[in-house]
């Protein structure tokens, strides 16, 4: 008689041990972990400014992949990389954010190229590539609307893919020869507008989530209203919108129809100048945080652009930054910055004040 049929058993055995141990592993680590969401990680300590000025930003939290912000996505992830051989999900280029109450963490990542959807309120993870109807080819831009539509900005398209809140895609809009280079995306939640950067039309186009555009402003120029290059904008709860003037080196303050109000920063190496501006955001208290891809730091300024504080630098290590680009900040004052290359979201916690820092 044949004995070949016992090493298969023992090698089923085998495998069913080693599914069982690697699914108490992971349950284990999973429980360990806690819910999903942003959560503190005590290995890193590290405030700016130092002591003995007192703390206005520190390090929460280093995410590469689903399992630093998912505890649900971590489990499977985990187990199919366990049992499949497959790698999980990570970040490659992550470039730029959004975040929302209701939904949690969104990535635009032109490196996949795709967005992920880290869904901490539902426990969920997504990685949404498009389909052949809707490709993303060059994902650089991302809003979220209070009501979970996911708004992708595809400069290489020159579309805005529409993304349900489980990753189902359910449109886009586009608008061929006028719709050029969507970059940096805001919305308002008033009009029900999508406010959009457009890097070759230098500068800022209204769309309905229709694909009707409302309003189209600015024009190549160094003059209040104008632009070169823009990339990134905010919008602030009075309807203010903050526009990074990429290459007139600066931030401008527009009303929310276009109108010119203040200019930030300006060309040079000294703190409060900017050399390759990318994303901005403000907090709670009207201070504008605005990341420099060529600083490779993070400046804050106050509402009326006098400099309060910059940290950060270039390298690899927690709290240093490699080309970053898109940043991202929710109701908790808790900053979440794209470091683009160093394939990584660094957040942080923000801890406004009104006094000036060195």
């Amino acid at each position: 008689m044949s004995s070949e049929p016992r090493p298969r058993r023992r090698w089923t055995r085998a495998l069913g041990v080693s599914l069982a141990l690697a699914l108490a592993l992971s349950l284990s680590m999973c429980a360990r972990r806690g819910p999903s969401g942003p959560r503190a990680d005590a290995s890193l300590d590290m405030v700016w400014p130092a002591p003995p000025e007192p703390p206005r930003v520190r390090l929460l939290q280093i995410v590469e992949s689903p399992q630093d912000l998912i505890a649900g996505g971590g489990l499977w992830a985990g187990l199919q990389s366990i049992v499949a051989g497959e790698p999980t999900e990570r970040l490659a280029t992550p470039s730029a954010l959004a975040v929302n109450e209701s939904l949690g963490l969104v990535v635009a990542d032109p490196g996949v190229p795709g967005v992920h959807i880290f869904d901490w309120v539902r426990d969920e993870y997504h990685l949404v590539q498009g389909d052949d109807e809707h490709p993303l080819v060059s994902p650089v831009g991302v809003a979220i609307t209070p009501d979970g539509v996911i708004c992708v900005s595809d400069s290489a398209r020159g579309a805005i893919v529409l993304i349900s809140a489980d990753g189902e895609i359910t449109g886009e809009i586009t608008d061929p020869g006028r719709l050029l280079r969507p970059a940096g995306l805001a919305f308002d939640p008033e009009s029900r507008e999508l406010i959009v950067v457009d890097v070759l039309a230098h500068g800022l186009k209204r769309y309905t989530l229709g694909g009707v555009m409302t309003l189209s402003c600015g024009g190549q120029g160094i003059e209040p209203g104008q632009f070169n290059f823009p990339t990134h904008l905010f919008r602030m709860a009075d309807g203010r919108l903050v526009v990074t003037d990429s290459l007139n080196f600066r931030l401008q303050v527009l009303s929310s129809t276009g109108q010119p109000l203040a200019m930030i920063g300006r060309l040079g190496d000294a703190p409060g100048c900017l050399a390759r501006p990318k994303g901005v955001v403000a907090d709670s208290e009207g201070n504008i945080w605005v990341v420099d891809a060529q600083f490779e730091n993070i400046q804050v300024f106050d509402p009326v652009g006098q400099l309060l504080l910059h940290f950060g630098g270039a390298g690899q290590a927690p709290g240093q930054f490699w080309l970053p680009a898109g940043l991202a900040m929710d109701g908790e004052n808790r900053l979440f910055v794209a470091d683009t290359h160093n394939r990584r979201v660094q957040i942080f916690q923000c801890m406004p004040g009104p006094e000036v820092m060195p």
